[in-house]
C-alpha cells in the first residue's frame, strides 16, 4: 500500500511518495521513487502497491532505458520502449497469477525528461502506459484522498519549491488519515527541465509535517464552530480571532525553525534511489 503523486509544473516534474513497505507481519522503509540517468535523458519512477514486484519490473526496464543513451529520443519514444517491458512483466506477475486488485498488485508514475525537452508524465494502468492528459496523477491506496487534497492547486502557476511543500503536506496528511497504510518519510523529488534531480531536504519535510498538522487541527476546530448553529456571532468571532492568532504564531515559529536549518540531507531512503548510467557528466 502507498501513495504516489506526480505533477508537472512550468519547468519540470515533481514525484512524491511515502516510504512504508508492509508485509504480512512487519513494516520497513524503502524508497518508492527510483530512477535512471543516461546520456540524454532522465527517467524517474514512483511506485505504488507491492514493492518487490514493482521493483523487479523497474529493474527490467534498465536495458530499455539504456537503448536511448546518447540518442535524441523523445519522451514518447522512451515511453514506448518501457511499455512493452512493463506490460509483459505485469501480465506474468499479476494478471496470470490472479493478483489483480490484491496486495500483490502495483502501478507506476513515470517522469521522462529528454535532454533539451520538457519533462512528460506517464502512468501505468494494468498493462497500459498512458501519457498524463492533465499533468497530475495519483496512484495507490491514498490516491482518491490525495486527489481531493490537491484538487485546488494549479501546478503550472507554482514554483518547484511551492509545489513540493504542498505535496509534502498532502502526503503527511495522508499518513495521519491512513496509519499503517501510508507511513515513513515523505519522499519528494524534483526533475527540472534543465537536468537537475533534487530530493527535498529531510529537515524541511519534518517541519512541513509538524506545522502543517498543527494548522489542520486549528482549521478543523474553526470549521466545527462555523457549522455549529448554536454558536452565536460573538463567540464565532472570538473563535476566528483565536484561529488567526494561533496560525500566525505557528507560521512565525515554522519560519524561525526553517531559517535555523544550516544543512540537511534528503531522507535516508533516497540514498542510491537514482542510478546514474551516464558516461558524460
Amino acid at each position: 500500500m502507498t501513495i504516489a503523486i506526480g505533477m508537472l509544473y512550468d519547468n519540470g516534474a515533481l514525484l512524491g511518495a511515502d516510504s512504508l513497505v508492509t508485509t504480512g507481519t512487519l513494516g520497513s522503509y524503502e524508497s518508492k521513487i527510483l530512477g535512471y540517468r543516461i546520456d540524454g535523458a532522465d527517467v524517474i519512477f514512483a511506485l505504488a502497491g507491492n514493492v518487490d514486484l514493482a521493483d523487479s519490473a523497474w529493474q527490467l526496464c534498465e536495458p530499455a532505458v539504456l537503448k536511448h543513451a546518447g540518442k535524441k529520443s523523445t519522451a514518447r519514444e522512451i515511453a514506448a520502449s518501457l511499455r512493452s517491458v512493463l506490460a509483459k512483466e505485469y501480465k506474468e506477475q499479476v494478471i496470470d497469477c490472479g493478483y489483480v486488485g490484491s496486495q500483490y498488485d502495483y502501478s507506476f508514475l513515470i517522469a521522462i525528461r529528454p535532454e533539451g525537452s520538457k519533462a512528460e508524465l506517464y502512468c501505468t494502468y494494468s498493462k497500459a502506459l498512458k501519457k498524463s492528459r492533465g499533468g497530475r496523477e495519483h496512484i495507490g491506496a491514498g490516491a482518491d484522498l490525495a486527489k481531493l487534497l490537491l484538487s485546488w492547486i494549479r501546478p503550472s502557476l507554482l514554483s518547484a519549491e511551492q509545489l513540493a511543500e504542498l505535496a509534502a503536506h498532502a502526503i503527511a496528511r495522508l499518513k495521519l488519515e491512513m496509519p499503517g497504510v501510508i507511513g515513513g518519510n515523505n519522499l519528494i523529488v524534483i526533475l527540472s527541465d534543465d537536468g537537475e534531480i533534487l530530493f527535498y531536504r529531510q529537515a524541511d519535510l519534518e517541519l512541513l509535517t509538524q506545522y502543517g498538522r498543527a494548522y489542520d487541527v486549528e482549521a478543523r476546530f474553526l470549521l466545527w464552530r462555523f457549522l455549529d448553529s448554536s454558536v452565536d456571532q460573538t463567540k464565532f468571532k472570538e473563535s476566528v480571532d483565536c484561529f488567526s492568532r494561533s496560525v500566525i504564531d505557528s507560521r512565525n515559529e515554522w519560519k524561525r525553525e526553517r531559517d535555523r536549518i544550516v544543512f540537511s540531507t534528503p531522507p535516508p531512503e533516497a540514498d542510491e534511489a537514482i542510478i546514474d548510467l551516464r558516461t558524460h557528466r
